[in-house]
């Protein structure tokens, strides 16, 4: 979603647009195709964690108590198929951005030629205002 707000804000820098979609690359590699979503910080593994811990509910004054979670309660093999599912909506998600900016991969090359940091940007404007 923040990809999309990214692309979507009118003053974003259309020079950045490589990085911004590299990012979002990157982070669809790493986290879902590699699997590193179980184990990195942020909300699959936040879930996990607590999914770790019993938590006990009644559903209805006239029901049984039931018991969700514990040790042992997501087994490797769901979490296998729940990555596997998320695995293809990655892959879906990358080949829509790469049918969306084909020349993707040219943008990403050229930025060995963009010499021009926001730094440098700040000292050409400061330069500017004193001449």
């Amino acid at each position: 979603m923040a990809f999309t707000r990214q692309l979507g804000d009118e003053n974003a820098d259309s020079g950045e647009l490589w990085a911004i979609m590299e990012r979002f690359m990157t982070a669809l590699r790493v986290l879902f195709l590699e699997g590193r979503c179980v184990d990195l910080p942020g909300f699959t593994s936040h879930m996990l964690n607590q999914l770790q811990k019993p938590r006990s509910f009644q559903p209805a004054p006239t029901q049984l108590a039931r018991t969700s979670g514990g040790p042992g309660a997501i087994s490797d093999d769901v979490a296998e198929r729940c990555l596997a599912r998320m695995r293809k909506y990655a892959r879906l998600a990358a080949e829509a951005t790469r049918a969306e900016f084909p020349h993707f991969d040219i943008l990403a090359a050229s930025r060995v030629f963009i010499w021009k940091s926001r730094s440098c940007a700040r000292a050409a404007a400061s330069l500017r205002l004193r001449g």
